[in-house]
């Protein structure tokens, strides 16, 4: 931590020159390699000379020198070895589904191996410095394999090269985020050309990820005391919320530098956060998709959709359990990320029944063509949702307080005594609600968009 008590007296200048100087310097090895690797790969690739196999030839090699010279060095042979093994467990599975069609489906084998690799990752992996740095990349990279193993269940299994140049394209290896196969392939057959909306979208980007870089290192421990505990707890999660959106920015900013576009035509855009809506959340839900929007489409599609048929309910805590599984089940990630589900499913079912008996557009989206007594800007309903807003508030602030550091050596009473210094009150809160809810179950108010779907819906 760069602040400390007898540096008050510094300038906005100071801090400056300080913290946030340092703090971009000690990164820019990193942004150049990723920047110019993945300029020169889109530039190659709008050529429009590469084929199919050598795009995949092309992305392979690109990734590979990110890694190594990004962030790796020589240990990029434990990742290539892990890659290796990835696609060995694909062929074989794809062959017991060949032997045995109609019978096995590739996606839960992919899911249960993968998963099972992150957790003993976590547990055991020899070297817990390495498995610190490698952890985000690996992670991506099983969400990777975990789509294409999906999306490929009813074809032909995919090349090796296939494999390695989706898992390593150079734009989202390093930082993320996921993507779907069809995305990587789009680049090589879809380009929206490159103008200045193009290279504003990347400057905009990198200086909000910045921005959020200067908050995070330098001006939260700067402007924020700690002499009580709410605030010390505020002043870790903004921490760690502002390190989130630097990374994403900073990922947005090189998925467009490497030629994603999840717009069509002339204008770019690849969104991963949305800061807003996390830092003011309508509800809870809301921060869970914009937090990390790609990965929340994963989980939607990859699991969420599989068990909702069963129960709503079943199909969020499933959804919930497997991004622990995805983070190696982590103890500090897997409690914040169970509670979140827990939380925003009993506050979901709360804000229907809000609605219900006030008759005012309190859920967890504004309605579409909303057909309440109370509308949108109703004083009713601004102050019911203000309500709301500030309670998330504050549970964001008791969530994010044991995310301030991620280790591998942090014990569950490390996590829990920083709750018990909050006095556990959002879980106390959420019981509370829950039971309160479970004496309203006969009033017909069922939870089916506790869930958030795509769409704005009422």
């Amino acid at each position: 931590m760069w602040f400390s008590e007898e540096k008050r007296s510094d300038t906005f200048y100071d801090i400056l020159e300080n913290c946030v100087g340092p703090s971009i310097e000690s990164l820019r090895d990193q942004l150049v390699v990723s920047f110019m690797v993945n300029l020169v790969f889109n530039l190659v690739v709008r050529t429009g000379k590469l084929s199919e196999n050598a795009f995949h030839y092309f992305s392979t090699a690109c990734g590979l020198f990110v890694l190594y010279f990004g962030l790796l060095g020589p240990d990029i042979g434990t990742h290539i070895s892990l890659l290796i093994s990835g696609y060995i467990m694909v062929h074989y599975t794809f062959k017991m589904r060949d032997l045995r069609p109609g019978h096995l489906n590739p996606t839960y084998i992919a899911e249960l191996v993968c998963v099972v690799f992150l957790i003993l990752g976590e547990f055991y992996y020899p070297n817990a410095d390495l498995w610190l740095r490698c952890r985000g990349i690996a992670m991506i990279a099983v969400m990777k394999l975990i789509s294409m193993v999906s999306d490929f269940r009813d074809v032909q299994k995919p090349s090796f090269f296939q494999y390695t140049g989706y898992l390593l394209c150079p734009a989202n290896c390093m930082l993320g985020p996921w993507c779907r196969y069809s995305e990587y392939i789009r680049v090589n057959t879809i380009r929206s050309p490159l103008n200045l909306k193009w290279l504003w979208r990347i400057v905009k980007t990198t200086i909000l990820a910045f921005f959020f870089l200067a908050i995070s290192n330098c001006f939260v421990d700067y402007y924020l005391p700690e002499d009580n505990e709410w605030v010390a707890a505020y002043k870790k999660a903004l921490c760690f919320r502002s390190s989130h959106y630097f990374i994403s920015y900073l990922a947005e900013a090189v998925m467009l530098t490497g030629g994603y576009n999840e717009k069509f035509g002339s204008d770019w855009s690849y969104m991963i956060t949305n800061p807003f809506y996390v830092e003011l959340p309508r509800s809870l839900a809301i921060v869970v998709v914009y937090w990390n929007m790609p990965m929340h489409r994963f989980l939607k599609m990859y699991v969420y959709i599989l068990f909702l048929p069963y129960s709503n309910a079943l199909a969020i805590f499933l959804t919930y359990f497997f991004s622990s599984l995805l983070h190696g089940m982590n103890i500090q990630i897997a409690l914040v990320l169970l509670s979140l589900g827990g939380f925003s499913y009993i506050q979901a079912v709360s804000q229907k029944l809000a609605s219900k008996v006030f008759n005012a557009c309190v859920k967890i989206r504004p309605c579409a063509n909303c057909q309440h007594r109370f509308k949108k800007y109703h004083p009713i309903t601004l102050f019911i949702n203000l309500s709301f807003m500030l309670f998330n508030v504050a549970h964001l602030i008791y969530l994010g307080a044991v995310m301030n550091i991620i280790s591998t050596n942090r014990s569950i009473y490390d996590t829990l005594i920083k709750w018990e210094s909050l006095g556990y009150s959002s879980h106390h809160l959420f019981f509370m609600i829950f039971c309160i809810l479970w004496l309203f179950k006969g009033t017909g108010v069922e939870s089916d968009d506790t869930a958030p779907p795509p769409e704005t819906e009422c």
